[in-house]
């Protein structure tokens, strides 16, 4: 793969293992773009990295992920990687009861739901089609697992 011919979209990009990834493609060559929550980050960063594409969005919401899609295949159009950064990790005490049912049911949106969610999304949107949803891109690479004896 030639990164420096590249777009990429980093999601959580503006702090942490997304931000060093961003860093590493935009030293490569590479067309990259970067969402978060938090605009100063993203300002911050993009002060850092000329020519760095930002959104504002919060991946929890279905319907920033869909407007986050979107966006990306008008404003970064030859869109051809998706690095699904943005985690959250929280302790929750499971043995003491439910507890803030709200807080887990967002960290299972940002952490589970907004991958799958972009990942179909960029698939729809590139015109990809066929029933194997395993498959990594349009061009029929596949992810295979590592047979073990």
């Amino acid at each position: 793969m030639n990164i420096a011919a590249s777009s990429v979209l980093v999601t959580g990009g503006a702090s942490g293992i997304g931000l060093a990834l961003a860093r590493r493609f935009h030293a490569a060559g590479a067309t990259v773009a970067i969402c978060g929550r938090r605009e100063d980050r993203l300002a911050q960063t993009a002060a850092e990295l000329p020519g760095l594409i930002t959104r504002v969005c919060d991946l929890s919401r279905p319907e920033e992920r869909r407007a986050l899609a979107e966006w990306a295949v008008r404003g970064v159009p030859a869109l051809n990687v998706l690095v699904n950064n943005a985690g959250v990790q929280r302790y929750p005490r499971l043995a003491e009861g439910e507890g803030d049912w709200a807080a887990t049911a967002e960290e299972i949106a940002i952490n589970f739901a907004a991958p799958v969610h972009l990942a179909t999304r960029r698939r729809q949107s590139a015109g990809c089609r066929g029933k194997r949803p395993h498959r990594t891109s349009c061009r029929r690479r596949q992810v295979r697992p590592r047979q073990v004896a």
